[in-house]
Order: structure tokens, then sequence, then C-alpha cells
């Protein structure tokens, strides 16, 4: 249990920052360079590289080699997983595919975090 909720820590304490939530916007429909990363979001390539590290090691991006260049694009089944786990440490059951159904369902992180339903 420790060690969940441990896991959970770090991946929260990685999309915590402003910079790697540009950097996830800037790369959830194609894969892209670092340099071109850097340029959209408005930081130096070697920063830009460190954070798509610390994304990568939470499986959030999944990196790409293209020959010499190296692209990143968004991991969506890691995210996938990511929700499907907290919410099943929360105690709601979720499987990947209603996942879609449940955030339409979702007004507001109040609504969620008094709901009790549950989803198989």
């Amino acid at each position: 249990m420790k060690k969940r909720i441990q896991s959970f820590v770090r991946v929260f304490k990685g999309l915590g920052d402003p910079v790697r939530l540009k950097i996830l916007k800037a790369i959830v429909d194609k894969p892209v360079c670092v340099s071109n990363i850097a340029e959209k979001v408005g930081i130096t390539s070697p920063l830009a590289s460190h954070h798509l590290k610390i994304l990568e090691r939470e499986n959030l991006v999944i990196r790409e080699k293209e020959g010499v260049k190296v692209k990143y694009i968004i991991n969506k089944e890691g995210f996938d997983e990511l929700v499907v786990n907290f919410y099943k440490y929360l105690g709601i059951e979720m499987e990947v595919e209603n996942i879609p159904k449940f955030l339409k369902t979702v007004k507001g992180i109040e609504d969620f975090l008094t709901s009790k339903a549950t989803f198989k």
C-alpha cells in the first residue's frame, strides 16, 4: 500500500510542474522532437530533455527514435492505466473502456469526490 501511494505521489509531482503540462499539451497529437518541444514551450532543449526524462520515467510519454532524431508523444495508455489505478485506490471500480464515459459524467472535482458510483 505504501509503495502504491509513493508511486502516485511521484507521478502527480511529475504532473505538478506547469512546464511538464505544457510539454504534454505540445505532444498530445503527434510525435515531436525535443528542439520543437522546447521552442513550443519556450525553454531550452536541455531543460526540455530533463522534463521529458521525468515524464518518461513515469510512463506518461513515449520516446520514439527516428534515425538520429528522438521524438516524444504522450502515452495515452500510460494515462489510462494511471487513471484506472488511481480510481481503484480511491475505491472506485473502473475499467479503461469506461474512462471516456466516466469523464463525461463528471461536472467538477466535487462531484467526483462525493460520488459513490462504481463503474464496471
